[in-house]
């Protein structure tokens, strides 16, 4: 270019006419190197080649966030252990506490509460319990993941709604099933690349009860797809795939309550493996091809769970908790995105992303009994590692009959 200037304007180029044919030379030029590329750096306009994938990896991790939401969802669900089913003076027997799905079985018929939470429930003949109940939730949470190596971090928001079902399958057994329906939007920091989740999740769970333990265990099958976009220099780069997860959790926990406290230990494990299809890029300056995923991952983790009931008048109380809990992601396998040029360059491997081992979370619970089959709560819940930190809201209410 340099030698084609200096000789169609010797001299310096001072005249407007020859910076004019310089700059149409120059933009010559890029045209076409892009049509005729000669290494894969060429192809590297906006975002650079080593990030294209950034979008996919970030969707790809994002399930783990998905399936951990609702593995917890029907965990809490399967045990049933809300203390605001008990009575107008916060009093729960134990037979409400420890009948998976019973409510108001220390209503005030059944007289006081004693020093021996089982004489009140034995002084009185106790109606029959309730079999079924079923919950509806909404919930949105925001989160954040720090850049490592050539991913350059995001922020994951989703929001979405569930709606369960429960029965008491025989004196200490329950079971139930529940539907989630999620969105995910993912933006990679730095604005030029993008993706949306779209996830549904069936879930099942079972309780199992003997005194004051409980060990509870549920499943999970999700499918949905991923919608990812790139802005280049030439427009937008954008691909549409497929998506599938599997989880499963196990919890152990005792259950210990002296006045209107209640203090519940807990421990578990949960695994997860997800997968994302193969997809391919359309429009863009430099779309690519991407391979398919299988990321997998287990955890274990311990608990405890502290909570308060009392009365709001003779025929409403509320319920109050809070949680913490440490986790060890002890195994996890996030392979590398392979990315492959539709140009026919030299493919690559963008790394997988892996979380930190340790995590903590915690959490806080209000609960309203409204009715003696109805009651509305909210929770939040944080979740904290030194790669990333998510906040989540969530509201509900159950019935129960």
């Amino acid at each position: 270019m340099s030698w084609i200037g200096a000789r169609e304007c010797p001299g310096r180029c001072a005249t407007r006419s020859c910076i004019q044919f310089t700059l149409l030379v120059a933009a010559a030029s890029t045209f076409l190197a892009i049509l005729n590329p000669t290494n894969a750096s060429a192809l590297c306009f906006n975002p650079p080649c080593p990030d294209a994938g950034n979008a996919n990896l970030a969707a790809s991790s994002a399930l783990f966030d998905v399936n951990d939401r609702f593995l917890n969802s029907l965990i809490q669900h399967a045990g049933s252990r809300s203390a605001v089913w008990s009575d107008a003076a916060g009093n729960s027997s134990l037979a409400d506490r420890f009948s998976p799905l019973a409510y108001g079985a220390n209503e005030p018929s059944r007289g006081k509460a004693s020093d021996n939470p089982l004489a009140a429930y034995a002084a009185a003949p106790a109606p029959p319990d309730p079999r079924y109940r079923t919950w509806f939730e909404g919930y949105g949470s925001r989160s954040h993941t720090d850049a490592q190596g050539t991913f350059n971090g995001d922020t994951r928001r989703v929001f979405g709604g569930v709606a369960g079902i429960g029965y008491t399958l025989a004196p200490g057994v329950s079971v139930g099933a529940s539907v989630d329906q999620g969105h995910t939007k993912t933006d990679v920091n730095g604005g030029t690349q993008s993706s949306r989740m779209d996830m549904t999740q069936i879930g099942v769970n079972a309780a199992f009860y003997s005194g004051p333990w409980t060990l509870s265990v549920a499943g999970v099958y999700g499918f949905g797809r991923i919608h990812s976009a790139r802005l280049e220099s030439l427009g937008e780069a954008a691909a549409g795939y497929g998506t599938h997860m599997w989880g499963a959790i196990a919890e152990l926990s005792y259950y210990w309550s002296s006045g209107h406290w209640r203090v519940v230990p807990k421990a578990g494990f949960d695994g997860s493996l997800g997968t994302t299809d193969a997809y391919v890029e359309s429009g863009g300056t430099t779309p690519v091809s991407g391979s398919a995923q299988t990321t997998k991952r287990a955890r274990a983790y311990a608990a405890l769970e502290v909570g308060y009931t009392n009365n709001l008048n003779n025929k409403m109380n509320y319920d109050i908790s809070v949680y913490g809990k440490v986790i060890d992601i002890f195994s996890q396998d996030v392979p590398a995105l392979l990315v492959t040029p539709l140009s026919g360059a030299t493919a690559f491997l963008v790394p997988g992303l892996n979380d930190a081992r340790v995590e903590f979370a915690t959490g806080a619970s209000l609960g309203v009994r409204l009715a003696s089959n109805m009651r509305v709560y909210v929770n939040y819940d944080g979740r904290f590692r030194s790669d990333f930190d998510s906040h989540a809201g969530m509201a509900g209410v159950e019935f129960r009959w």
